[in-house]
């Protein structure tokens, strides 16, 4: 039997017969050593490469008889100053062994075959340091328990990892506690590890209520999804869910982020049921009500345009703007729809759209544009069809530009009127003088033609008179032209003038051929 500072002892009992023998302790060590190397091959095994653990291996009575590259950096002996040395102070401080715990450690090694732990060790310069543990026993080819190991961690480095880590824990549960948004967080499973104030307001129910239940709803992580929660007073929360992937204590959990939207998800509600009347209102609106993207697409319209240009449902995502922009207004409105598209509101806007058959409607109105986060998302337009009220105005316009011809053609034909019934008028006073003159002066041989020159004049005011009447019954001022020979017109101005230029001396020549003309005979 071993005995570890005469407390513990482990061993087979032959051993003991040999130290009674007379054998010293340094050869029955040196003799174990060869035995352990020659009956066994944890060396080559145990100390290859293994510079970060402390590997001691020892014989049955505790004596060390390797000690590795990485127990000697961990430790700070050389192994010329442990091995063959029964050391029990690298194994355990002397306290621990003292206080009787390493006799429950013996127990369990030689039950079990090996021992592991976490406790702390004692460097040469007598820091003490925490380490992870692990006893196992060593066997001969023969099954023949020979010794122990001994493998250590230096668990300073990772210990000092986790206080960061601790304190960042710490940290990060001062921040999701202080978080206005309701933070649970769950393991993998779904049962809740951690609820913050907020959630506990949000679903109204205390933390120990939540922890290590599971969580009420589907846990993925697929963005945002929105929950109903069902408070136990009966009322229902909306909330925004997300799910994110963290660590809590050394555990990878799901951190659920909900937060409530219930008088948000009110408001869109009331908003949709505000659009809703509004689109109602545009739908049934006698105007016509366009909405179009900056690209020029069309994204509403309502009925009164549908009907008005002809147009199905179905056609208008297919439409742009200018596919019903008159050719001869397509320069004037994209003008206009840069502007609009700019941000100004633009007013009295006059335009011809053209329905899907072809026809032409006169249009006015007003465009706007509408925002959403500093960017143009689309104009509107709305528009009166003023076709029929344009149409009466033009034909107005030419009945008023007719009446003015025909006043004006009037005043013409009156002054002509007055001017062609004042020469036959001329005549007839002309030869009525010179008849009392012939009857007075007793010319029998002139007053025949004389008489002959005044049936002459009223002739020609009886036909003149008889012409203007039939205009007035044609309702026209201007005859039909035709061709007319110009020397018999002339004739016939020579003739009615001839007492006039009788008078004055004058004399007229008339040429032997005159051309004919396309003219109204009455009015030349």
């Amino acid at each position: 039997m071993v005995i570890l500072h005469n407390k513990v002892s482990i061993g087979p009992a032959e051993d003991k017969s040999a130290l009674a023998a007379g054998t010293s302790r340094k050869q029955l060590i040196q003799e174990r050593i060869r035995e352990l190397r020659e009956n066994t091959d944890f060396i080559s095994t145990l100390l290859e490469s293994l510079v970060g653990y402390a590997i001691i291996a020892a014989d049955f009575d505790g004596n060390i008889i390797s000690f590795n590259e990485g127990a000697r950096q961990i430790y700070g002996y050389a192994p010329e100053e442990v091995i063959g040395e029964q050391s029990i102070d690298i194994f355990f401080p002397r306290e621990f062994v003292e206080a009787g715990k390493l006799q429950q450690i013996v127990n369990e090694l030689m039950e079990k075959g090996l021992f592991s732990c976490e406790g702390e060790k004692v460097r040469k310069n007598g820091e003490r340091f925490p380490a992870q543990i692990l006893f196992t026993l060593t066997k001969d080819k023969s099954s023949k328990i020979v010794g122990f190991i001994e493998i250590v961690e230096d668990l300073t480095e990772r210990k000092r990892i986790e206080k960061r880590l601790w304190d960042s824990m710490s940290n990060f549960h001062k921040v999701i506690n202080d978080n206005p948004d309701s933070i649970i967080i769950t393991n993998r499973q779904g049962i809740v590890r951690y609820v913050n104030p907020a959630a506990e307001s949000l679903f109204c129910r205390k933390s120990e209520d939540f922890t290590g239940e599971q969580f009420g709803f589907p846990i993925t992580s697929n963005g945002m999804t929105e929950v109903d929660i069902i408070r136990q007073a009966g009322d229902i929360v909306i909330a925004e869910m997300r799910v994110a992937e963290t660590m809590w204590y050394d555990e990878i959990s799901c951190l659920i982020s909900l937060r409530d939207i219930t008088e948000r998800k009110r408001a869109e509600e009331k908003l949709r049921e505000s659009e809703e009347r509004y689109r109602d209102l545009f739908e049934n609106a006698n105007d016509l009500i366009q909405s179009v993207k900056p690209d020029g697409h069309f994204l509403y319209v309502n009925r009164a345009w549908r009907m008005a240009l002809g147009y199905s449902e179905e056609e208008i995502p297919n439409l742009i703007l200018w596919d019903i922009i008159h050719r001869d207004n397509l320069a004037h409105c994209q003008s206009i729809f840069q502007r609009v598209i700019s941000g100004e509101k633009v007013s009295s806007i006059e335009t011809v759209f053209l329905a899907k058959d072809g026809r032409s409607i006169i249009v006015e109105g007003d465009a706007s544009c509408q925002f959403e986060s500093n960017k143009v998302v689309l104009t509107r337009g709305i528009f009166r069809d003023v076709t029929e009220r344009k149409h009466a105005q033009q034909a107005r316009e030419r009945l008023s530009q007719q009446l003015q011809a025909q006043v004006s053609e009037l005043e013409t034909f009156s002054y002509g009127i007055a001017h062609d019934l004042r020469s036959p008028l001329v005549s007839i006073e002309g030869f009525s003088r010179l008849l009392r003159e012939d009857i007075q002066n007793q010319k029998v041989e002139n007053v025949q033609e004389d008489i002959r020159l005044l049936e002459s004049g009223v002739r020609r005011m009886r036909n003149f008179l008889n012409s203007t009447l039939e205009y007035s019954r044609a309702g026209q001022l201007v005859n039909q032209a035709s061709k007319i020979s110009f020397g018999k017109i002339a004739k016939e101005l020579v003739t009615e003038f001839a007492e006039q230029l009788r008078s004055i001396g004058a004399a007229v020549s008339l040429a032997d051929k005159f051309p004919r003309v396309y003219a109204d005979k009455v009015r030349i």
